[in-house]
């Protein structure tokens, strides 16, 4: 991933993955971030960030039009065509979401998370909502605001900040059974 963008070694990657939303067909997402002043400062702090547009969404391009986020003039923030959501989560030194569930795979690799949720109020009254305390009960920086400080500051400290017994605690909870053996539980319940 690093070679195939250009990134060099110094940047952070950052892979942003929001969830979808249903609000009929004008609008998928919308980050409320003008991406290219974004990119300016992702690159004053070295970071870079990839986002991947929903499964939901079979073209790319759609995925652009009706939400806005593309990739950005400076080049370091990138809409992923390509690449699967495991080549770049395994990329990643920090996984960005909002309500997705592949925050669940950034725990097993014990990823620093970063939750940007500037619609939270408005996606929890919505038909969707929480099964849990959201924010609270995730091991992850939140910014719950289009604020671009805020989002960067929230990189440096998931990145500063050890993993924590909460951390660890969410991900024994919740992915706690992803060790590999899997299949070996299984055989010997058969047997």
């Amino acid at each position: 991933i690093y070679e195939k963008y250009a990134i060099p070694e110094n940047r952070k990657l950052v892979f942003f993955t929001p969830t979808f939303r249903i609000k009929g067909l004008t609008r998928y997402y919308d980050m409320k971030i003008d991406i290219n002043n974004l990119d300016s400062h992702l690159d004053d702090k070295n970071y870079f960030m990839i986002t991947k547009r929903h499964h939901v969404f079979t073209d790319t391009s759609l995925f652009m039009q009706q939400s806005g986020v593309t990739d950005s003039t400076n080049g370091y923030f990138r809409v992923s065509v390509d690449d699967s959501f495991i080549e770049l989560v395994c990329a990643a030194d920090i996984f960005m979401t909002d309500y997705s569930s592949g925050l669940f795979y950034a725990t097993l690799l014990r990823l620093p998370l970063v939750l940007y949720a500037p619609d939270m109020d408005e996606y929890r009254s919505g038909p969707n909502g929480f099964m849990i305390n959201y924010p609270a009960d995730i091991p992850a920086q939140f910014v719950g605001k289009p604020d671009i400080d805020a989002l960067l500051s929230a990189f440096d400290a998931a990145l500063a900040t050890d993993l924590s017994e909460k951390y660890e605690a969410f991900r024994q909870r919740h992915v706690g059974a992803c060790d590999g053996r899997a299949t070996e539980r299984v055989v010997a319940y058969i047997d």
